[in-house]
């Protein structure tokens, strides 16, 4: 029997009381529709706005900034001034997304709803929180509204919670907060074996294409290039042919994001030439990713917009996965030929001019099949990293879910 198991047995056999939040919590407001006498006091905090949280950021800082939606920013005395609460408090966002955070200090606020525990020898604070954490689609529930969604703080005070014993209490806090700290353990874990497997590709990549024997010629001499077309947003239509618009492109990693849709006779010229299918390497010309280089991959061929090109290997000169893994290489490259800044943009050009080392086709392969390997190796932990961390918080939340139910005596 677990130590909680034991505590449950001795303190609470037959259950426990279940209590509304507004017999034992003290809110930042008065609440319309809520009655005076479920809310005899409040504790008032100053509220900041988004904007005027932004500026008031600094790295190491000792004053939290409790924004509407959970993050981990600072300030400090200086910025704060006489703005800064302190207390052990939970929050809700009063517009957007639920969310339920916890924290214990010094903090500025924006405009959140603060609840604290009347009696902590009644109610603990961190208990309350996970409680709430576990009913996060019931506290959704009362958000409502056509554009920012709102709560309805009547519906939040009416909220029964079981309440167990301090000591249970507190037990289950401690099991909660190990299991969010060997998540975050576990997580961090993770994506420094990913980022290690990163680094091990790239160095092995760019010392193999660096390290190679052969001629270096022009991508015009062993790839024909083609950029996508200005399509007309005013011939868009429900279903049809479609356009790629990518909107990341890392590593052979695509997120398509948005698939626009067009019929092809609406157009008199060929669009044949603008088809991208499976196997197709493709790089995207302007925007953020700009010079991020990617392989279509398990879908339907699709047009390609002005903001994206493929090449097309001459297979007779060149190894088409060699081609691949040359211009990954040189994404920081593209990037800069593009300008740069806020608003690159790649020519054809430039894409076509850009020298390549062209070693023995036996040697492209060889390089091809390593670095082949080593990229899935990266790729099977990549996808496996969201898995593995979904994996582990259903498993948190299932336990957190037991824990949090009791028999109402």
């Amino acid at each position: 029997m677990s130590k909680i198991d034991e505590l449950i047995a001795e303190l609470c056999p037959d259950g426990v009381e279940f209590r509304h939040l507004w017999e034992l919590t003290t809110w930042d407001k008065k609440f319309n529709a809520v009655d005076n006498i479920k809310q005899p006091k409040v504790l008032k905090y100053h509220y900041l706005l988004a904007s005027e949280l932004k500026p008031l950021v600094v790295p190491g800082g000792d004053i939290k900034l409790l924004t509407t939606n959970t993050s981990d920013l600072w300030t400090n005395s200086d910025l704060a001034g006489e703005r800064v609460s302190e207390g052990e408090v939970i929050a809700i966002p009063w517009g957007g997304n639920p969310n339920v955070q916890y924290f214990k200090g010094r903090f500025l606020t924006a405009d959140n709803r603060i609840a604290t525990s009347n009696d902590t020898a009644i109610l603990d604070n961190k208990y309350l929180y996970y409680f709430l954490l576990n009913n996060l689609d019931l506290l959704g529930s009362y958000y409502r509204g056509s554009g920012i969604k709102h709560p309805s703080m009547a519906k939040v005070l009416d909220i029964k919670i079981p309440i167990p014993p301090l000591e249970v209490q507190r037990e289950i806090v401690r099991i909660l907060d190990s299991f969010t700290e060997l998540e975050a353990e576990l997580e961090a874990e993770l994506e420094a074996e990913l980022e290690a497997r990163k680094k091990q590709y790239e160095y092995y990549r760019d010392a193999m294409l660096s390290g190679s024997k052969g001629d270096v010629v022009a991508l015009s001499e062993v790839s024909d290039f083609q950029n996508g077309f200005a399509f007309k947003s005013s011939k868009f239509k429900a279903d049809g042919s479609s356009i790629l618009r990518i909107t990341n492109i890392q590593d052979e990693r695509i997120d398509l994001g948005k698939l626009v849709y067009f019929d092809a006779n609406d157009y008199k010229e060929n669009l044949e030439r603008y088809k991208a299918a499976n196997g197709d390497i493709v790089i995207a010309m302007s925007g953020a990713t700009t010079g991020k280089v990617g392989v279509l991959s398990d879908m339907d061929a699709v047009y390609i917009n002005q903001r994206v090109g493929k090449f097309m290997p001459k297979t007779d000169s060149i190894d088409k996965r060699y081609l691949f893994h040359y211009l990954v290489s040189k994404k920081n490259y593209l990037y800069n030929a593009a300008g740069g800044g806020a608003q690159p943009n790649l020519s054809t050009e430039s894409i076509k001019s850009m020298q390549i080392l062209l070693p023995s086709m036996d040697e492209q392969r060889r390089i091809s099949a390593v670095l082949d390997n080593l990229h899935k190796l990266t790729g099977s932990i990549s996808e496996g990293l969201p898995a593995e961390l979904a994996a582990r918080r259903k498993q948190y939340e299932y336990y957190r879910n037991k824990l949090l139910t009791f028999k109402e005596k």
